[in-house]
């Protein structure tokens, strides 16, 4: 399955699978998918994937170069982390476009060769974890911290507690 991102034919993909041509090799790299949208980047083009039949609801050129950097995180209310070249640029998605967010600073003046190549979200702490050419960091995901992080089943789980205050067997 080829995915066409926003004009361009430089990355293939298949539900859940990124391959990222670089200048020496493929790095496979996981799509961020949360309940509401399956999202792909390539390092210059950001795309939203309805999960259910795989179109594409939209596009945009975030103005970097294809395949030099890289990473993409998303949390539960659509906000979208995507590595750049001195930060982390930011993006929302209101379901049918994409507007931008204030990006996230490296904390680097030299950006040069400071480019992104991947992002993970820990959603409970909304915390980055990124790394690229030289460095590796931890962030806050500003534009995360009032999104609830969204549960996959309704249902009740069942809960157990143990008594550690008493010797006797209790049935």
């Amino acid at each position: 399955l080829i995915n066409t991102m926003a004009g361009s034919t430089n990355v293939m993909g298949a539900m859940g699978a990124l391959l990222k041509s670089t200048k020496d090799s493929f790095v496979s790299l996981i799509n961020p998918v949360n309940m509401n949208y399956l999202y792909a980047y390539d390092g210059n083009s950001l795309v939203a994937i309805n999960k259910n039949s795989g179109a594409t609801i939209a596009g945009i050129n975030t103005g970097q170069t294809a395949r030099v950097q890289g990473g993409i995180a998303v949390d539960d209310c659509d906000n979208i982390y995507l590595g750049g070249n001195g930060n982390i640029i930011c993006y929302g998605f209101n379901g049918t476009s994409f507007f931008t967010l204030t990006p996230i600073s490296l904390g680097t003046t030299n950006t040069t060769y400071q480019y992104v190549y991947d992002i993970i979200l820990d959603k409970p702490s909304k915390t980055l974890y990124v790394t690229g050419s030289g460095f590796v960091g931890t962030y806050s995901a500003t534009n995360s911290m009032s999104c609830a992080i969204a549960t996959s089943c309704s249902c009740v789980q069942p809960y157990l507690t143990i008594n550690t205050a008493t010797t006797g067997c209790a049935n």
